[in-house]
């Protein structure tokens, strides 16, 4: 919660779930299933948006729609480097958009 202190947007959030509130962390869908259960919300009225692979995987599990949203470069902080976009969404960012010119 400390980056969304930071970028001042901790307001904007109703609820908050970690993998500190759950059994099983993702790719298990818990946090999904927790999150929905909070909302008083249904898999079929509830959209997941994603930046992982792991987390993509868990909405799936957990029956939701999904739609990844990855920058066209990023750093995978599990390997430590940087892996270009190869899934369903990716934002163009001012460096991607002078690439391609």
């Amino acid at each position: 919660m400390a980056i969304l202190e930071k970028m001042r947007i901790l307001n904007f959030f109703e609820g908050i779930i970690t993998a500190d509130d759950v059994e099983n962390v993702k790719p298990f869908p818990d946090v999904y299933e927790k999150a929905i259960e909070l909302a008083n919300a249904s898999e079929k009225d509830t959209l997941a948006l994603e930046d992982s692979s792991t987390g993509v995987i868990a909405a799936q599990n957990a029956g939701l729609e999904v739609v990844q949203v990855i920058a066209e470069y990023r750093i995978d902080a599990r390997i430590g480097k940087i892996v270009k976009s190869d899934l369903s969404f990716s934002i163009m960012n001012e460096e991607s958009e002078e690439k391609e010119r």
